[in-house]
């Protein structure tokens, strides 16, 4: 396998970690700092995250109890220019 195709594939993992991270249980602060560490890590091989498809990962695992910010995050993301 080549080294290109390696990194890809590496980045694609972290990314599908990172869409199926939940809180859970977890402290806020905690499933941040999981959540971030993720993001990051295709960051190191120069495969930068889009911020919005961070924020929508992140709201994504929070829960119910997160709906209606998730509602409005969601239709701000949307509609930025």
């Amino acid at each position: 396998m080549s080294y290109n195709r390696h990194i890809r594939d590496h980045v694609k993992q972290i990314k599908s970690k990172l869409q199926s991270l939940i809180k859970g249980t977890s402290s806020k602060e905690d499933y941040l700092h999981k959540a971030t560490s993720l993001a990051l890590v295709p960051h190191g091989v120069g495969k930068l995250m889009e911020d919005d498809d961070f924020i929508i990962c992140l709201l994504r695992g929070l829960g119910s109890e997160f709906d209606p910010i998730m509602v409005v995050a969601m239709q701000e993301i949307v509609y930025l220019p």
